[in-house]
């Protein structure tokens, strides 16, 4: 379900988001979205690699990428979906980019000590999330349309994506038993930077530069959402520590249904 729902319900939710006249002004919020993504992801590398230095490099490794890349597509795109329809998962778009422009290739040199970086650069370029986002932008470029017979079945796959992704979420802390998640005060360290020290600088950034509306509250959603259920899989993928990948995802998860809301509720009253 979790590979249906990266593979083909993204992509299409995306290039649907994208099915619009070009303006000028979604051209500049989407880039606002993208290069607020990436400033983040570089914020949280630096404070990841000064508080998390300790300890085996397998479990470091798991520790400063989960504090660095959040779970977007499955946490925040169904929330900005909800919160702002068709603009939110156009603005979301470019925070995926930028999570896939930069997680494949932090990753896999981080937790490949440096090997296979010409795989991590391909992973990087060719997935399906930014791909979609691409070809969406080409069409909102050209305002171009999808025939009606296409638009129609994209649209029902699109429907997909907030079910499923609760059901997978669900699935998947199902299965963590809850005495085991809160004893490691290194996965709380990684919980601190990213439900809070980063969403909270991110906001207090916009407000500087009088950033606010749909691209403001978007940009922080993105930038507050757990930690990224891709950590665990590439750690099983470089045989690092998985089951502290799987601790964390988990923990974080949990932790978000308490931060992303409170955080969601002040930022849109402070930046709307």
């Amino acid at each position: 379900m979790a590979n249906i729902a990266v593979y083909y319900v993204t992509p299409a939710l995306v290039i649907m988001a994208f099915q619009r006249s070009f303006e000028i002004e979604l051209l500049h919020g989407f880039l606002i979205t993208l290069v607020g993504n990436l400033l983040a992801v570089f914020f949280c590398i630096a404070v990841g690699h000064f508080a998390l230095k300790k300890g085996p490099c397998e479990q470091v490794s798991v520790l400063r990428a989960s504090s660095v890349f959040g779970n977007i597509g499955m946490m925040a795109l169904p929330l900005q979906q909800a919160l702002f329809g068709a603009d939110g998962v156009f603005y979301c778009a470019a925070s995926i980019a930028a999570f896939n422009l930069t997680f494949w290739t932090y990753c896999s040199i981080a937790m490949g000590k440096g090997k296979k970086s010409k795989d991590a650069v391909k992973r990087g370029l060719l997935n399906p999330g930014l791909i979609g986002t691409l070809v969406g932008l080409l069409l909102f470029f050209f305002s171009a349309e999808i025939p009606s017979v296409l638009s129609s079945s994209m649209n029902n796959l699109a429907n997909l994506n907030m079910p499923m992704c609760m059901l997978v979420i669900g699935q998947r802390l199902s299965k963590i038993p809850l005495n085991t998640l809160f004893d490691d005060k290194d996965v709380w360290k990684t919980a601190a930077i990213r439900l809070l020290f980063a969403p909270l600088v991110m906001s207090v950034a916009l407000w500087f530069f009088g950033v606010s509306g749909p691209v403001a509250v978007c940009l922080v959603i993105s930038v507050s959402a757990p930690a990224a259920a891709s950590v665990n899989m590439l750690a099983s993928a470089y045989k690092q520590d998985v089951e502290l990948a799987a601790k964390t995802v988990s923990m974080h998860t949990l932790i978000a249904m308490i931060t992303m809301p409170t955080i969601i509720a002040v930022v849109y009253g402070w930046l709307m």
